[in-house]
């Protein structure tokens, strides 16, 4: 249940969003891209940086993260949109996340570090193995828990299946199309090979607990 001034910081958030949304899906060329991107760091970020302190209830309260959650994916889409345009924001995006989840929502650090591996799956096929174990990781870390009670947990394993799932079939975790050329990798390669004896492994030992 979110207090007046959670309902009043996540009205704000819905607004920005939504200007930034428009911007988004209106732009095609870089200029039109970085207006957005400059709207989302001085309308969002900036202000969570210099003026918005969270309290420790806001900081555990998983209605609003998942606001600010959509904050960071838009980032995240935005910056990828920019990569392909050869202006690289992935750096910025690091620091945000990385700021995210040490001072805004701490409790809720799993969700960041998975949008962290969506964009390197979407990005850089050299992140490739890393990002297939940590989908599979998270999935098994979290796969107990139930919506009730643990919702966070639930929708962090929910995710991360989906994220595996779209991974292992050429597409991106991101925003579901079919992964670049910059991205693309070899499921067949030698690199690949723990996968047929890593999974299995791993269910059969869920199954003995």
């Amino acid at each position: 249940q979110m207090s007046d001034s959670d309902f009043s910081l996540s009205s704000w958030l819905k607004s920005s969003l939504d200007q930034v949304y428009s911007l988004f899906y209106r732009s095609k060329d870089l200029d039109s891209l970085l207006k957005g991107y400059e709207l989302l760091t001085e309308c969002i970020f900036a202000p969570f940086e210099h003026y918005i302190s969270l309290t420790e209830q806001q900081q555990n309260n998983y209605a609003l993260f998942k606001l600010f959650e959509m904050v960071l994916h838009t980032f995240a889409r935005l910056a990828s949109k920019l990569l392909l345009l050869g202006c690289d924001k992935s750096r910025e995006f690091e620091l945000r996340l990385k700021y995210a989840k040490k001072t805004l929502f701490p409790q809720f650090e799993g969700h960041l570090e998975l949008l962290r591996l969506t964009y390197k799956a979407h990005t850089d096929r050299n992140s490739a193995n890393h990002c297939i174990a940590s989908f599979v990781r998270i999935y098994y870390d979290h796969q107990r828990a139930t919506f009730g009670k643990e919702r966070a947990e639930f929708e962090l394993c929910v995710k991360a299946l989906v994220a595996l799932d779209l991974y292992m079939e050429n597409y991106s975790p991101l925003n579901h199309s079919v992964l670049s050329d910059a991205a693309t990798y070899d499921i067949e390669s030698e690199a690949f090979k723990w996968l047929d004896t890593g999974i299995n492994r791993s269910k059969q030992q869920q199954q003995q607990q």
